[in-house]
């Protein structure tokens, strides 16, 4: 069994606290798993996939938009509802 993580119990109950995730923490090192996995001797790679994500958004918006009205016709607008979910107010 693995044991509790430092991390967590001196973050963990500030993050209650706070109506906003603090960014830093996020940092591919400093999460629990990361913890773990470093001190057994493991590497650590991080990929920051935000640039690719955010073209991705815009392109499936642009590509739902102009054919909405395709979906609905051929009676599949929920997956038109589904998808601009993935795609509205994403910001980086």
């Amino acid at each position: 069994m693995l044991k509790r993580s430092k991390y967590i119990d001196s973050v963990g109950p500030a993050l209650l606290k706070t109506k906003e995730f603090p960014r830093h923490l996020l940092e591919s090192d400093r999460t629990p798993l990361a913890e773990i996995l470093i001190k057994n001797g493991f590497l650590i790679k991080n990929n920051d996939l935000t640039a690719q994500d955010y073209k991705l958004a815009k392109q499936r918006k642009e590509f739902l938009e102009k054919h909405k009205e395709e979906f609905e016709r051929e009676g599949i607008g929920f997956i038109y509802e589904n998808r601009i979910g993935d795609s509205v107010d994403f910001k980086i």
